[in-house]
């Protein structure tokens, strides 16, 4: 009898996920979408930050970025002026990305020239920012 109820689960499961053209397993009947591409070097211009219209400055606090997250309009520049023992790498710790790179102790402005989220962490204290681009 046990194994006529799971033949009869295991039917109906299978008729669950049909369609007129495929057939999927429980877990694919409705995949998630893939998530957007991360963004990449060719998202992120260096600028001059000498008469630039700034639409924000990030700084760092101790062990933060202040403020830790802004959003921008594309093409607007964001200028980071980080402190000589951290850096601002694009990406997430574990998972960089080559949109952009402040060096220890620099100064640079950068026009974000996408809409998306551009993530980005210091790299030996792993303390995060995010800029929106909308």
């Amino acid at each position: 009898m046990k194994s006529i109820s799971l033949v009869i689960a295991a039917v109906g499961l299978l008729a669950s996920c049909h369609t007129e053209d495929t057939h999927c397993h429980a877990d694919d009947c409705n995949p998630e979408p893939p998530p957007p591409p991360p963004p990449t070097g060719g998202d992120v211009e260096v600028v001059d930050c000498a008469g630039a219209t700034l639409a924000a400055t990030i700084t760092t606090d101790g062990f933060n970025f202040s403020p830790d997250a802004a959003t921008i309009a594309v093409d607007d520049i964001v200028k980071f002026e980080i402190g000589g023992g951290h850096d601002a790498q694009s990406g997430t710790p574990g998972t960089p990305s080559d949109a952009f790179d402040v060096g220890f102790g620099d100064t640079v402005c950068l026009k974000f020239t996408v809409a998306g989220e551009f993530p980005f962490y210091c790299t030996p204290h792993e303390f995060t920012g995010l800029i929106t681009v909308q």
